[in-house]
């Protein structure tokens, strides 16, 4: 049964013809900003910013825990929304290949990065607060993608008169659907190489817990891993082309921008030869 509140959220992002999906976009915008406000105001506290007792359980447990169960969400919820509830485009081809893509996202992003981290001495520096409540956003996040492919992405599937040539365009035949993918791929290929530097960092040398990063877009900006995560997302927004990529982009603007310029400050901070280096905080040359 839905909370009473959600009778009351008005609806302001139109993406559908269902009036329940319409409201769930706007929770996802206000989502959007408060996401935002939090992170401008204090940087989310884990990894290097990770400190027990500044969460919101205060609960310090391993980054390898933190992150399974704060990606968790994102896989049960979307495996139940598209494959269990399914819709009228559940088993058309777009919208299953886009779900295997989601689905090979989250196999890596939520199983397989936590369990390779290397986590210094058996830190715990990832608040198990973050963890519960970053499922608002996770759980957001697989909703929208699961309806969209499933039910209300109708583009993904029906084609499309074009008055010029007199024929019907197919969405997967768009130079839109073919760049985003292009984006996407090169950009979870950059994801899972400046993870991996950022992994083999460690041990760091004299027994240190951090040390600069190298390689990659790490000689260009601090948060070179940053960088290829919105790359990805972008590509990702651009070939579904709807509110469920527009909203994981743009959740993931709002935290990483903020959280880069955090890290560059610290980066400096805690290594004086670092502002020899030259590099900008998050897009080379730019920023």
């Amino acid at each position: 049964r839905e909370h009473p509140m959600f009778h009351l959220t008005p609806v302001l992002v139109k993406w559908s013809k269902s009036e329940k999906f319409n409201k769930i976009c706007t929770l996802a915008a206000i989502m959007v900003l408060i996401s935002a406000c939090a992170e401008l105001s204090a940087s989310t506290p884990y990894g290097k910013f990770g400190n027990p007792g500044t969460g919101i359980l205060t609960i310090a447990i391993s980054p390898k825990i933190g992150w399974f169960l704060m990606e968790l969400p994102c896989s049960v919820m979307f495996i139940y929304q598209f494959y269990i509830v399914g819709g009228p485009q559940s088993k058309k081809g777009v919208p299953r290949f886009l779900a295997f893509l989601f689905c090979c996202h989250y196999l890596y992003r939520g199983w397989i990065f936590p369990y390779n981290l290397n986590v210094h001495q058996n830190a715990k520096n990832f608040d198990l607060g973050i963890a519960f409540g970053s499922w608002s956003v996770t759980i957001l996040h697989a909703y929208l993608n699961g309806r969209w492919y499933a039910e209300h992405g109708t583009h993904l599937t029906e084609p499309v008169l074009d008055k010029h040539a007199d024929t019907k365009t197919y969405w997967y035949t768009t130079i839109r659907f073919h760049l985003g993918l292009m984006m996407y791929y090169t950009g979870l290929i950059s994801i899972v190489y400046h993870d991996t530097l950022m992994r083999n960092l460690r041990p760091c040398a004299n027994g240190k817990r951090y040390c600069i990063p190298h390689g990659g877009l790490f000689e260009y900006v601090t948060m070179g891993a940053y960088l290829s995560e919105l790359w990805c997302w972008l590509g990702f927004a651009i070939a579904s082309w709807g509110p469920n990529g527009l909203f994981i982009f743009l959740v993931s603007l709002v935290n990483l921008m903020p959280r880069s310029a955090a890290s560059h400050n610290w980066y400096l901070e805690k290594f004086p030869e670092y502002e020899g280096l030259g590099r900008d905080r998050l897009i080379p040359g730019v920023w």
